[in-house]
């Protein structure tokens, strides 16, 4: 990844981050390895990463067997929600929230994040 890929991916992440109730995002790739991460320090991004494509991957696989393609997806844990989405470029992105956001406000930035860093990594 140039310099000018990860000065535009800053930048992304710098604005979605402004809307309030986001406690990390990480992107990574269908394999699982992180590219990059603005996770808690008690988080572990590489475990983190791999556990969220993994995840999105068994649900795209059951997904396909309705013959329906996965979106995103959302896990909600006691004090927090985990919001997993990914582009047709293998790209996921995975977003921790507070448990207590609007939903629907979060998907769409996440679903405008993606497609912009999706095409920064394009080149």
């Amino acid at each position: 990844m140039d310099s000018l890929q990860v000065e535009g991916i800053n930048k992304e992440l710098n604005k979605f981050e402004t809307i309030g109730g986001i406690l990390g995002i990480a992107i990574v790739n269908s394999d699982g390895l992180t590219i990059f991460s603005r996770l808690p320090r008690a988080i572990e991004d590489r475990k983190f990463g791999a556990i969220a494509a993994t995840i999105y991957g068994a649900m795209e696989a059951a997904a396909f067997s309705f013959k329906e393609g996965l979106e995103n997806m959302t896990i909600h844990f006691e004090d927090s929600k985990l919001i997993i989405m990914s582009s047709e470029t293998n790209i996921i992105i995975v977003v921790l929230t507070e448990l207590e956001i609007d939903l629907g406000f979060i998907l769409l930035g996440t679903e405008e994040i993606l497609k912009n860093i999706s095409n920064i990594l394009r080149g």
